[in-house]
C-alpha cells in the first residue's frame, strides 16, 4: 500500500512547482518585455520573486522532512531552519501589505510626484524585506532543545502570518474605499464648474470607479489569504496540544498551497495588459 505520506508530498511539491513556474513566467514578462516595466508591475513583480522564494524553500522542506529528516532537523541547523521558515512564512503576507501601503499613498496622496515615482516603489519592497528578516530574529534566539517549538513561537508566527498583515489590510484597505467613495460623490457637484474649472468630471468618476476595482481586486486576494493560509497555522498551535493527524495536516498544507497558486493566478487575470499580450500571442500562435 502506497505511503500517505508519499501521496501528500507528490501533491504537495506538484502545486508549488507549478507556482513556481508561473511566478517565473510572470516575473521574465515584466523583466524582459520592455511595456511591462512600469512601477506598478514592480510591486507585482515583488510579490511573484517573494512567492517563488518561499515556494522553493517550503519544496525543498517537504522533500527532505520525507526522505532525509535526519539532515533537515540536524541540531546545528535548527537556528537557520527555524529562520528560514519564519521568513517563507510571513513573506508572502508582508508582499502584499507593502502592495496595499503602495497603493494607499498612491491613492490618497495623489498630487504628491513622489508616491508616483519608482523611488517611492524601491523604498517599499527594500522596507518590506528589511522588516521581514528583522520579524524572524526571535527565532534565532529560541531556546529550546534541538528543533522543538514551543507554544510562545508558533503564535507569534501565525500573529506575524495572519494577525497583523490582515489588521493593516483591513485598515488600509478601508481607508482607500472611504476615500474613492467621498471622492466619487464629489464628482456630480463639479459638473457645473466644468466650464470654469477645465475639469472633466468623467474622467474622474473613470478614476473612482477603477480605483473601486481595483480596491475589489485587492479584497479578493486577501480573502484567498485568510482563507488559505489561517488554517494550517492555527492547526500548529492545535498540534501542540492535540495531534492532528497525517490526512488532516497534509490536506490543509495543499489548501494553502492552493491559495498560493491562486494568488500566482491572480496576478495574471487581474494585469489586463499582460492578459491582452498572452491572449494576442496565443492567437498569433495558432494562426501561423
Amino acid at each position: 500500500m502506497t505511503d500517505i505520506s508519499y501521496i501528500f508530498l507528490i501533491l504537495q511539491d506538484s502545486l508549488l512547482a507549478i507556482a513556481i513556474f508561473l511566478a517565473i513566467l510572470l516575473s521574465i514578462s515584466i523583466l524582459f518585455i520592455e511595456r511591462f516595466r512600469h512601477r506598478n508591475n514592480m510591486i507585482i513583480f515583488n510579490i511573484c520573486f517573494t512567492v517563488i522564494c518561499c515556494c522553493v524553500y517550503f519544496f525543498i522542506h517537504f522533500t527532505l522532512s520525507y526522505f532525509d529528516p535526519q539532515r533537515l532537523y540536524a541540531q546545528h541547523l535548527c537556528i537557520l531552519l527555524f529562520y528560514a521558515n519564519n521568513i517563507a512564512n510571513i513573506s508572502i503576507p508582508f508582499a502584499f501589505v507593502t502592495f496595499t501601503i503602495h497603493r494607499y499613498f498612491f491613492i490618497i496622496y495623489h498630487t504628491k510626484v513622489f508616491f508616483k515615482s519608482r523611488q517611492w516603489v524601491i523604498i517599499c519592497i527594500a522596507s518590506q524585506w528589511i522588516l521581514t528578516f528583522f520579524l524572524s530574529l526571535p527565532f534565532v534566539f529560541r531556546s529550546e532543545p534541538y528543533c522543538g517549538i514551543s507554544i510562545g513561537f508558533q503564535v507569534y508566527a501565525c500573529i506575524m502570518t495572519i494577525i497583523i498583515p490582515s489588521t493593516i489590510n483591513i485598515i488600509l484597505n478601508g481607508l482607500i474605499f472611504l476615500h474613492v467613495r467621498s471622492s466619487t460623490r464629489r464628482v456630480l457637484p463639479q459638473v457645473f464648474s466644468v466650464i470654469n474649472t477645465g475639469i472633466n468630471s468623467n474622467q474622474q468618476g473613470k478614476i473612482g470607479r477603477r480605483e473601486i476595482v481595483l480596491l475589489q481586486r485587492m479584497i479578493f486576494t486577501f480573502v484567498i489569504f485568510i482563507l488559505g493560509w489561517s488554517p494550517v497555522y492555527l492547526s500548529n498551535i492545535v498540534n501542540l496540544y492535540i495531534t492532528v493527524d497525517v490526512i488532516s495536516n497534509g490536506i490543509l498544507v495543499l489548501i494553502c498551497e492552493i491559495a498560493a497558486l491562486s494568488l500566482v493566478f491572480n496576478l495574471v487575470v487581474f494585469n489586463r495588459e499582460l492578459r491582452q499580450y498572452i491572449s494576442d500571442k496565443i492567437q498569433f500562435y495558432f494562426r501561423h
